[in-house]
C-alpha cells in the first residue's frame, strides 16, 4: 500500500515504560498490537443460545446469563491478550501467564502483583499499553508537526535554486555584477 507514492512499511509504535525500582529501574517495553487476527481464532467471540420466540421464531438470546458471563471473560480475555502481546518486546518471563494458553490470560495482573508491583505501577502499566495501541491528539499533533515540517522542506527544496544559474533566460551568461 502508498499514501501519497510512499509505501506504508513503518512497523507499529514502540517505546520503553521505565518504572522507578532499587537497585535500577525497571524498563519495559512496549509495541502497538498490528492485528487481533490471532486473537479472535484463538477466543473467538461467544455467540448466544437460541430460543423461540412467538411471531419470531428462533432467536439469539442475549439476556441468557450465561452467554453474558462468557462474553465477560471473553473481554477480559481480550485485554489480557492486548497487555500480554503489547509487552512482548519485554521478554517478560511470567510466572502463571503463557501466551500460547488463552486461559491464562487472565492471571497477568496476579504475576505483577507477585513480583511486587503496586497497584499504581500496574495501572501505569495498563496505561502504558493503552498508549502504544491508540491514537490519541498529542500523537497525532506530533505526527502533523512532522508531516508539516517535511513539507516545508519538500517545498523549499523545489521553490530555491541549489545551485547558481548558468545562463539567464534571455540564454545569456548569467552576471552577477550588475
Amino acid at each position: 500500500m502508498k499514501i501519497g507514492g510512499v509505501s506504508v512499511t513503518a512497523p507499529p509504535m514502540e517505546g520503553p515504560l521505565v518504572i522507578p525500582r532499587k537497585p535500577m529501574p525497571l524498563a519495559l517495553w512496549g509495541q502497538a498490537i498490528p492485528d487481533m487476527g490471532e486473537f479472535n481464532r484463538l477466543c473467538p467471540l461467544p455467540t448466544p443460545p437460541g430460543k423461540h420466540v412467538p411471531n419470531k421464531g428462533f432467536v439469539p438470546d442475549t439476556d441468557d446469563t450465561n452467554w453474558l458471563e462468557a462474553v465477560q471473560r471473553h473481554d477480559a480475555q481480550r485485554t489480557g491478550y492486548i497487555i500480554l502481546k503489547t509487552l512482548e518486546p519485554s521478554k517478560i518471563e511470567w510466572d502463571q501467564v503463557s501466551l500460547a494458553k488463552p486461559n491464562t490470560w487472565l492471571l497477568w495482573r496476579d504475576d505483577f502483583k507477585k513480583a511486587k508491583f503496586t497497584d499504581f505501577e500496574i495501572q501505569r502499566i495498563i496505561n502504558f499499553v493503552e498508549d502504544a495501541n491508540g491514537l490519541n491528539e498529542a500523537k497525532l499533533e506530533q505526527a502533523r508537526e512532522v508531516f508539516l515540517l517535511g513539507r516545508d522542506q519538500e517545498l523549499s527544496d523545489i521553490s530555491s535554486p541549489s545551485s547558481e544559474l548558468e545562463s539567464s533566460q534571455s540564454g545569456e551568461p548569467a552576471n552577477d555584477s550588475e
